[in-house]
């Protein structure tokens, strides 16, 4: 919630003022630089308790940046309650399965 609410907010208005107004890549360009950028420097210890390959890393950072790309899409489309239910929406359905698939 703080990527959408806060950080990508901030981007798209930053974007949108070095552009003169908002424009497709103001958001396109928040979305990705919340998801691909600040995520894995907001969730650096997290990264780190990982095995310090870099196929764990680049495997961390596309999981959750294909999730952050979504939940950005959904936030700016259809806004911050929609962001919120998808990502939990996410967790319910895909921690059972793979804990059943994995467990």
């Amino acid at each position: 919630m703080i990527f959408r609410l806060i950080v990508m907010s901030a981007l798209i208005w930053l974007f949108a003022i070095a552009a003169g107004r908002p424009r497709l890549w103001c958001y396109w360009g928040a979305i990705l630089r919340a998801a691909l950028v600040a995520y894995p420097l907001y969730y650096l210890s997290y990264l780190m308790t990982l095995d310090p390959t870099p196929l764990s890393w680049v495997r961390e950072v596309a999981l959750h940046g294909c999730g952050g790309l979504l939940w950005g899409y959904l936030y700016w489309r259809l806004g911050l309650a929609a962001s919120v239910v998808g990502h939990v929406s996410a967790h319910l359905s895909l921690q059972p399965l793979l804990g059943f698939l994995f467990g």
